[in-house]
């Protein structure tokens, strides 16, 4: 059974990318300093997993695409 952790909080961009490129919905950006901390709703933990044990599969243009912009929004957050 999967379960859903109702809210992931993360400083890694690698792993916020990832989980934009896999659909999963972006809630917030808060930023302390120059580190932005991303915010994602039910995000399953097999999820998780699969980024941490690297078997997680994206398309690379896409999860460059969603770093750079990611990057970009966490510089023009205040």
């Amino acid at each position: 059974m999967n379960t859903i952790d109702q809210i992931i909080k993360t400083t890694e961009i690698t792993l916020a990318a990832y989980l934009s490129n896999r659909g999963y919905r972006l809630d917030r950006i808060t930023k302390d300093g120059n580190i932005g901390t991303f915010w994602f709703i039910d995000v399953p933990d097999f999820e998780l997993h699969e980024f941490d044990f690297g078997n997680s599969r994206v398309e690379p243009r896409q999860y460059h695409q969603a770093i750079q912009i990611l990057t970009k929004t966490v510089r023009e957050t205040k």
